[in-house]
């Protein structure tokens, strides 16, 4: 699985699905498509850049790290929706 700004599933093997930029970039395309011509292709492009910038800083930051894996984040938002669901939110 290739996103247009080039990134791949080898760098995410184990996950559990795809990461939320693949998904982002399928949408992306899909409006486009809807609305063919060249703004279509400046928002595509503005979108890749956008969407490869936040990449960068999610990668700075975990080499960094200031990140949380995969796992951690799972946790944490499983505990809040069981908060919700309690009605302790």
């Amino acid at each position: 699985m290739t996103t247009t700004s080039g990134w791949n599933a080898r760098a995410w093997i184990g996950a559990s699905r795809p990461p939320t930029c693949q998904g982002n970039a399928a949408l992306g395309r899909r409006a486009c498509r809807a609305q063919p011509g060249l703004e279509c292709a400046r928002q595509a492009r503005e979108y890749d850049d956008y969407l490869q910038r936040k990449v960068e800083v999610g990668r700075a930051s975990m080499h960094a790290g200031l990140g949380r894996s995969n796992d951690e984040v799972e946790a944490s938002f499983a505990a809040r929706r069981r908060q919700v669901a309690a009605g302790q939110a």
